[in-house]
């Protein structure tokens, strides 16, 4: 791979194939990124680097495991990368028009790392619609969407400057989970924001099943994690655990509320939100006794 001014970095997950792509390589190839497509991809692989070549975009392959979790697939594409910018994303994700210059601006200004709204695709499965509330309530797409400084931004649309993305390189082996990293990375001084103009639309059309083990294991992760650093102590977790998915449901509604959708959307998805919301807490609490 050669250096550029900006590598996107994808987690493709179940094989996917669709607008996505199109989507991408037309904003790489409007400011000369190149993209790395981490997943299980071995039979897909000569599409991607025909169509790649066909849009003038240097795509590149790490190949991984099916079921690999996407935290692990973005650390492998983050130790790869070359450019002196990494965007994150995945194949759930299809990025708008403009996408790239605008989170290229956002670096460019001095932050270390910046992200973008997201907003429900149309016509989403039951299941879609709850996984985007649970994943992304914090960061809904508003008509006010006016750069603002932020804790956090979702990994699943972001971008870092690699210079200082790379001093954390070590914790990659295990992926890049962004709430450890953003921990890290405030502490050191780095500044992070929202910006306008870096929208993604959420596309995906998650199996129940998956999403059941997925959220466990990251939230297995994430209690294992606050224990380690003694953000809760673990009996507080375990004990919490029961209330979480109820947590969650009233700050999606409140997020709903506040970008004057009303609670309606959220209220809509409550048995598949709390289910896939239940097995993040389950797995929080699992993570917390074994650190």
């Amino acid at each position: 791979m050669t250096d550029s001014a900006l590598s996107i970095i994808v987690a493709v997950g179940d094989g996917a194939r669709g607008g996505w792509f199109d989507a991408l390589l037309r904003e790489a190839a409007d400011v000369r990124a190149d993209v790395l497509l981490v997943g299980d991809l071995e039979r897909d692989s000569a599409t991607y680097h025909r169509e790649g070549a066909s849009a003038g975009v240097t795509v590149s392959i790490v190949y991984a495991e099916a079921g690999t979790l996407v935290p692990v697939l973005w650390g492998r594409g983050v130790d790869t990368a070359r450019g002196a910018m990494v965007a994150l994303t995945s194949s759930e994700c299809t990025v708008e028009v403009g996408w790239a210059r605008a989170l290229m601006a956002g670096l460019e200004a001095g932050y270390a790392g910046v992200g973008g709204r997201l907003a429900l695709a149309p016509q989403p499965s039951h299941a879609a619609r709850a996984l985007f509330y649970l994943r992304y309530a914090a960061f809904l797409a508003t008509p006010d969407q006016s750069p603002r400084e932020v804790r956090d931004i979702a990994a699943d649309n972001a971008a870092y400057r690699a210079d200082v993305l790379r001093q954390y390189a070590a914790r990659h082996a295990d992926g890049f989970w962004e709430v450890e990293t953003h921990h890290l990375m405030r502490a050191n001084g780095a500044r992070f924001a929202l910006i306008p103009g870096m929208t993604v639309l959420f596309t995906g059309a998650p199996r129940i099943s998956a999403v059941m083990r997925q959220r466990f294991a990251h939230g297995r992760h994430f209690g294992a994690w606050r224990a380690r650093v003694g953000a809760r102590r673990v009996w507080q977790m375990v004990l919490a655990a029961p209330l979480v998915p109820f947590v969650l449901f009233g700050r999606a509604i409140n997020a709903s509320r506040a970008v004057g959708a009303g609670a309606g959307p959220v209220l809509a998805t409550a048995w598949p939100f709390l289910l896939f919301a239940g097995a993040w807490a389950a797995g929080e609490g699992v993570g917390a006794v074994e650190a």
